[in-house]
């Protein structure tokens, strides 16, 4: 869970969160950051993928809706 967090400092929330795992996420096409808004964010699940080696990797999404909203929206896919 990444909780409550400003829309500008998402990314600085990411960049931790990567370090700490050894992942690599992406910011999802599309996705234009509100500022000035409060986001509620959270970590899913995102299915699996085959590596290179034949290993499965498992990916994640960081999904976000404004506080008091009902919009989710995906705005990082990491694996």
């Amino acid at each position: 869970m990444l909780g409550m967090v400003w829309g500008d400092k998402l990314g600085d929330r990411i960049s931790v969160w990567e370090r700490y795992k050894s992942k690599g996420c992406a910011l999802m096409p599309g996705y234009k950051v509100v500022q000035l808004q409060v986001l509620e964010c959270r970590m899913i699940e995102a299915g699996t993928v085959v590596g290179p080696d034949g290993q499965s990797i498992q990916q994640y999404a960081v999904e976000c809706t404004e506080m008091g909203g009902q919009n989710i929206q995906r705005v990082y896919e990491c694996r």
